[in-house]
């Protein structure tokens, strides 16, 4: 098992969330009374903490691999940017929630609505960037991490 080590994360508040990709990069959301609901990243090997440009109403985030990170933002919209800012909108019909990147690169979500009835929020995930939702009917998810399971028998 490896071990990172993180002093301090360079946020005026406080951290709500952090992920840590598949890259190796390390992402999260933080709260700067001065610029709002803020994303940042960081490399392990370099360990400075970087901010990406022009985004400042984060409400989740789950790292990708190759730089790239997906992000919720207050109005509900579910985008990917990369560590230099530049989003991509993926197009949803819900309202999202909760997001994760499983180790195969799909994405997955929870979302505000019917499933709540049931206990829980629905999940979905995308293969292609968003362009098409699967629905995984009759779920009823209170949270969610798509990472790797490892899983070995008890016996």
């Amino acid at each position: 098992m490896k071990t990172l080590t993180v002093d301090i994360v360079p946020c005026v508040e406080s951290v709500s969330q952090v992920s840590a990709a598949p890259d190796g990069l390390v992402w999260v959301v933080c709260a700067d009374r001065n610029i709002g609901s803020v994303v940042k990243w960081m490399d392990p090997k370099k360990g400075d903490w970087n901010l990406i440009p022009d985004l400042n109403n984060a409400t989740r985030v789950t790292g990708g691999s190759k730089g790239k990170a997906y992000i919720i933002n207050s109005a509900h919209e579910v985008s990917s940017y990369t560590k230099k800012g530049v989003p991509t909108t993926l197009k949803c019909d819900f309202e999202p929630s909760e997001l994760s990147i499983g180790p195969d690169g799909r994405l997955w979500v929870l979302s505000k609505g019917l499933g709540e009835s049931l206990g829980g929020k629905r999940a979905y995930y995308t293969d292609n960037n968003g362009k098409d939702w699967n629905e995984i009917v009759g779920a009823a998810c209170t949270s969610m991490d798509a990472g790797v399971i490892d899983w070995q028998d008890p016996v």
